[in-house]
């Protein structure tokens, strides 16, 4: 991986592919040249590959489903670069909150009590090197899938239907946690108005 600006070659002795993403909203920034290796299975690979045949693809829906490729393109990036600045196990809840946010039934202190250390120091340290709780991380990361989904409504998808993919089995408890975040009603937010009393 190569920094924004940074002045570098395009030859390797020992091979490599040019693969052009932009990475945004990473935890730590990048400041030196890093070569990534894939794991032995290919997942970054295969994620890039699926990226480019939707990208260049006349598929419905491609535009959501290009934003989460990207989200995990990036999380592979950083996993496999050694660049998060989480502990390990404030890492693996959020690896499983994102492989988990659109199951409604998902609750993240599933996952957090199967780990090796008692559920309130993780959620303790997960806090202090996030911000926020595991739940509230869960919420923030299905609004911020939620606002994606609502601005690229073109493909036809209703309220219900992104409710749905965002992890909300009720589209109206939908509605009202997307209001509270963002202080627009999901239609409302899909069709620009700015003002919170549509």
């Amino acid at each position: 991986m190569v920094p924004p600006h940074l002045v570098h070659s395009n030859r390797s002795g020992e091979g490599f592919s040019n693969y052009y993403l932009a990475v945004e909203h990473t935890r730590k920034q990048l400041t030196h040249i890093i070569q990534i290796s894939d794991n032995e299975r290919g997942d970054l690979y295969h994620c890039v590959e699926q990226a480019y045949f939707y990208f260049n693809g006349n598929i419905p829906g491609k535009t959501a489903i290009l934003q989460c490729l990207a989200e995990l393109i990036r999380q592979y990036l950083l996993m496999l670069s050694g660049s998060s600045s989480l502990s390990q196990y404030s890492e693996r809840i959020v690896q499983n909150v994102i492989a988990n946010f659109s199951d409604p039934k998902y609750r993240p202190m599933q996952y957090i009590r199967t780990l090796p250390f008692s559920a309130e120091y993780l959620c303790k340290k997960f806090q202090k090197e996030l911000g926020c709780t595991p739940n509230q991380y869960l919420v923030r990361l299905r609004m911020e899938h939620a606002e994606k989904m609502l601005q690229q409504r073109a493909y036809g998808l209703s309220i219900k239907e992104i409710a749905e993919a965002c992890g909300y089995a009720d589209a109206l408890y939908f509605s009202r946690v997307f209001r509270v975040a963002t202080g627009r009603s999901p239609s409302g937010f899909a069709a620009g108005k700015e003002c919170s009393d549509e």
